[in-house]
């Protein structure tokens, strides 16, 4: 359906910083793969990758929001309330398209919007976020975290892989 996400980097090799970009990189892709399948007419299978990708997101927003804004809130308060007012807009959007019934074309403009916002995100949080992460937490804590995204990121590109797989079965068959 969408672009690959695929990369040759074995993800027990990266730091904090590259395993959350990697993650936002399937959330762009799950974001793809909604607009594809609006565009194509497959309200369906559109619904089922939003329903993948709002809790995708939820689990990438969880962390940030429990486990690393609020030491960066004792140093940088206005940027981290911006990100989560970010967080609140993307998770209004998402919501508000999934309630919207039959999902249009037009939807596919607005999912593509909300990948700009997660990109334009994405840059600032590796700007300031995630070097911050980097710095200040300790070796425990960032090892489990590490270990949490290694997981999710497993599991989110087997689903991935499973919803992609499923859609070519749907196109091949009408």
């Amino acid at each position: 359906m969408g672009k690959p996400v695929v990369s040759n980097t074995d993800p027990a090799t990266l730091d904090l910083a590259a395993l959350l970009g990697r993650e936002e990189q399937y959330l762009e892709a799950l974001f793809e793969d909604v607009a594809i399948a609006i565009e194509a007419g497959h309200e369906a299978w559109a619904s089922v990758c939003l329903s993948e990708l709002e809790r995708a997101l939820d689990a990438h927003f969880w962390l940030e929001e429990r486990q690393l804004f609020p030491g960066l809130a004792m140093v940088e308060a206005a940027r981290v309330t911006a990100l989560r007012q970010e967080h609140e807009r993307m998770r209004a959007e998402l919501a508000s398209l999934a309630r919207s019934g039959p999902l249009r074309s037009a939807s596919a403009a607005s999912v593509r919007e909300l990948v700009a916002l997660l990109r334009a995100h994405a840059d600032r949080e590796g700007e300031v976020v995630y070097p911050w992460a980097e710095a200040n937490l300790g070796p425990h804590v960032e090892a489990d975290l590490k270990r949490r995204v290694r997981e999710r990121l497993a599991a989110l590109s087997e689903r991935i892989r499973a919803l992609r797989s499923a859609a070519e079965e749907l196109r091949a068959h009408g």
